[in-house]
């Protein structure tokens, strides 16, 4: 798992997934549920990173 620390503080909801082993379509759920901050960049709705790792998925923060 990469460590926290070594993420930009925005990345795409692909590149979120692929970090957490997910399918997309569930860091949009929750996004929706206001589980996971994200924001909307144009058409493009990039994850903050630092919600990535916690409740929301039962990964584990390494810093």
């Amino acid at each position: 798992m990469q460590d926290v620390n070594d993420l930009r503080p925005f990345i795409s909801v692909e590149d979120a997934a692929d970090l957490l082993d997910i399918h997309p379509r569930t860091i949009r759920r929750a996004i929706k549920r206001g589980d996971v901050r994200a924001r909307r960049f144009g058409r493009c709705i990039r994850v903050e990173s630092s919600t990535l790792f916690g409740d929301a998925f039962g990964q584990e923060v390494t810093s």
